[in-house]
């Protein structure tokens, strides 16, 4: 599968949420991790040495974030 507007749109907001490559891969399906991280990096979402928000936040976000918050 190739890289549709819907399919970038779901990389940057899983990838803005924290979820890993990997994750972000299967979420959408078709496609590989290292798919996936090169084009995060294309798009310039890459940063060096960010951190990373830890599992509960995550999840808190993304729970809100479906809850409409």
């Amino acid at each position: 599968m190739g890289w549709t507007e819907e399919r970038v749109a779901e990389l940057k907001r899983l990838h803005r949420l924290g979820f890993a490559a990997s994750h972000i891969a299967a979420e959408l399906g078709g496609i590989s991790r290292n798919a996936v991280l090169g084009k995060i990096y294309r798009l310039g979402l890459a940063t060096k040495g960010a951190s990373k928000p830890g599992r509960l936040t995550m999840l808190a976000r993304v729970g809100a974030r479906e809850a409409g918050e």
